[in-house]
């Protein structure tokens, strides 16, 4: 599997903030006067307060929208921007190499390890319950607390993986969010949304071919494949598949040296007789 080399700014971030980072927002939008999710997000009774109900539809929608068009997050104080392409399968947008950093030392190919600060935090959300809702079979309550510092910008609280996250400063325009500010660690990310510019697309083809993970854009039609079809689709797009690792084999991030792995080469998992896994080296 290629993953590519986080450079020591991007893991410090990714530690101290669960998150990594994405773009400064270009010509944000005022902020609306009271929560108002957008058109396409469903507002769910999930407390039975309206103006949070919409706050946590909002953080849905974001969540979405960022998957369909791109998501961009800048975080100031690492100056870094982790951009990532838009994908309808979840499990592709997550990958690292569906995702771009860019920082002080130019463009690398890998993001963020375990989800996106808006995903994130709509899963924290939708877990919350009614005010007075009993503790669960396990004892916990998903509390939360809202409160609105001024007009479009909203300090939440969660029960979360960890508390040294919370309270977070969430700021949202058009029925998006903007900004996402964790107030114990000082992190601010900006958020943006794509589609990106030629610039931005340009810079991520040519890491992807520098980072030798450029063949992991063929890979996901293989998943749920028999065997045989993905001999088929791998030898009409110039690539070989193979079932597991050779006995022996070295692994090599972003390419190996002296080329003696071939990223060209599906390796795949099988169960049931279908293609449960795809990497590459």
């Amino acid at each position: 599997m290629n993953i590519s080399k986080a450079s020591a700014a991007v893991i410090a971030v990714i530690l101290l903030t669960g998150c990594a980072p994405g773009p400064t927002p270009s010509g944000s939008p005022s902020p609306s006067s009271t929560p108002s999710a957008s058109p396409s997000s469903a507002v769910k009774v999930v407390t039975g307060e309206p103006a949070v109900d919409d706050f946590i539809a909002i953080l849905n929608a974001s969540c979405k929208h960022g998957q369909d068009v791109g998501l961009a997050v800048s975080v100031p104080k690492q100056k870094l921007t982790t951009y990532a392409f838009p994908q309808s399968d979840p499990f592709v947008y997550g990958q690292s190499w569906n995702m771009m950093t860019k920082t002080t030392q130019g463009y690398e190919i890998g993001g963020w390890f375990d989800g996106d600060v808006l995903c994130n935090e709509a899963g924290y959300a939708n877990r919350v319950v009614p005010r007075g809702t009993p503790p669960n079979s396990n004892g916990v309550t998903f509390k939360y607390k809202y409160v609105e510092v001024k007009p479009g910008t909203v300090d939440w609280s969660v029960l979360r993986q960890s508390q040294s996250f919370d309270p977070v400063r969430i700021s949202f325009a058009n029925g998006f969010v903007t900004m996402v500010e964790y107030s114990t660690t000082k992190y601010r990310f900006d958020i943006s949304y794509g589609p990106f510019t030629k610039t931005v697309k340009d810079a991520y083809k040519t890491s992807l071919i520098s980072s030798a993970q450029q063949y992991m854009y063929l890979s996901p039609p293989l998943w749920g494949m028999t065997l045989a079809k993905a001999k088929v689709y791998c030898k009409k797009n110039g690539l070989t598949v193979v079932v597991g690792m050779k006995d022996g084999e070295d692994f090599f991030p972003s390419g190996p040296p002296g080329g003696i792995s071939d990223p060209k080469r599906m390796i795949v998992n099988i169960m049931s007789g279908k293609i449960v896994g795809v990497w590459t080296m």
